[in-house]
């Protein structure tokens, strides 16, 4: 998600001010609160712009969970259904760029790296098919 420096917001008592619930002048407002009461101020980032949509069809059940969800995160249902998916989808990329071998594994992996195979006429034909691929 993209974010742009803008403003401080308002810690009291270590308690962070969510920055998707406040908008310019909720802000202003408690940024004058902080400072007339001497509390700290930490980063306000300022969500960039949205430019693209997603349509989906979902049951009248998870429509009320998801309103009822965000409505008790303090977000909107777009903010909340951003949040949400973009974690997830953090997650499962992550999980299928990192490769877990157990030491076996490892070991066959790392032999055949050191000792790659000779090129046959069937590895020959496998390269030249992958390459046209690309």
């Amino acid at each position: 998600m993209k974010h742009s420096l803008i403003k401080p917001i308002v810690n009291v008592r270590n308690k962070t001010v969510h920055t998707a619930s406040l908008n310019l002048f909720e802000y202003l407002k408690a940024n004058s609160m902080a400072a007339a009461s001497g509390l700290a101020v930490e980063g306000f980032i300022m969500p960039a712009p949205k430019k693209q949509r997603i349509d989906l069809r979902l049951s009248n059940d998870d429509k009320s969970a998801i309103e009822e969800a965000a409505a008790m995160s303090n977000q909107t249902i777009t903010q909340f259904m951003v949040a949400s998916a973009s974690k997830r989808a953090a997650e499962v990329i992550e999980q299928h760029r990192r490769l877990i071998l157990n030491n076996e594994s490892w070991n066959l992996v790392m032999d055949a790296i050191s000792n790659p195979p000779v090129l046959n006429d069937r590895l020959k034909r496998a390269a030249k098919r992958l390459k046209n691929m690309e």
